[in-house]
């Protein structure tokens, strides 16, 4: 088997607050990326899922265990060498700015480029690659303070596209988007992992599309967290009772959620 391109080993998440103490958000978190494989990540509101993708991707300081990427600790890499090998998209706002779609897309390149600070052949191929599997053509000379919520998020994520990176990491990248362009988002993702080999990690609330699109996928309760093939965590009964609601059951062999007649 394939050695996981990040992994992570004991991982305790959370804030440092005063007087020394922590607020534990999750902790004895062994989870792993593989290339090629689709990774969802669910869980309530609240349970750790943003504070999770932040401490994997040196967005925020982890509490306790270790984090490796290509089986170096994650604290030993620069932010430039970080750069070229994740890529991640967050649920912030961005900034208020005058850039058009191209520009703010080409930021993803930064990485890469030369002293000069000028985009190589290569480099706006990547960024017309980007802008073309994100269906945004018709946005790209446009400016983003004119985007509304759901074309900004395409956006972002043709950024990271176009960053061009092994890991690709996204928090609730289907928020904004309306069903058409959240199932053409997780069939993107899926083709990028398969057919481009790269470890994509994404959490989401729209647990449907996120069963029946995900290889693998990561549940954090607050009992416990796991990590299974999207079918073994079906058998396992994972999803029978995920939100305690009498009112909402998982059906096996439709692997969907069910709201029950009142």
């Amino acid at each position: 088997m394939s050695t996981p391109i990040l992994k992570t080993e004991n991982l305790s998440i959370g804030y440092p607050q005063k007087k020394g103490n922590n607020k534990v958000v999750q902790q004895q978190l062994n989870v792993e990326l593989n290339k090629g494989s689709l990774t969802s990540l669910l869980g309530i509101n609240g349970i750790g899922k943003s504070t999770l993708l932040r401490s994997i991707s040196s967005n925020q300081d982890i509490l306790d265990g270790k984090v490796y990427v290509n089986s170096k600790e994650l604290k030993s890499y620069n932010k430039a060498t970080l750069a070229t090998l994740i890529s991640i998209v967050l649920t912030e706002k961005i900034p208020v700015s005058d850039l058009t779609v191209r520009e703010l897309i080409q930021i993803g390149r930064t990485p890469y480029l030369n002293s000069y600070s000028t985009l190589s052949e290569e480099d706006s191929a990547q960024v017309d690659r980007a802008i073309l599997l994100t269906e945004i053509t018709e946005l790209a000379d446009r400016h983003i303070n004119q985007l509304s919520d759901g074309q900004l998020q395409r956006v972002l994520i043709a950024r990271a596209i176009a960053q061009d990176t092994p890991i690709i990491i996204l928090d609730e990248p289907s928020n904004h988007l309306d069903l058409h362009h959240k199932v053409a988002l997780f069939k993107l993702l899926q083709r990028l992992a398969h057919e481009e080999n790269k470890a994509i990690l994404f959490s989401s609330h729209d647990m449907d599309l996120a069963i029946a699109f995900s290889d693998d996928i990561i549940v954090l309760k607050k009992e416990y967290n796991t990590q299974n093939k999207t079918n073994s965590l079906i058998s396992q009964g994972v999803f029978d009772n995920f939100f305690e609601d009498e009112n909402l059951t998982f059906n096996r062999e439709q692997k969907r959620f069910i709201l029950s007649s009142q």
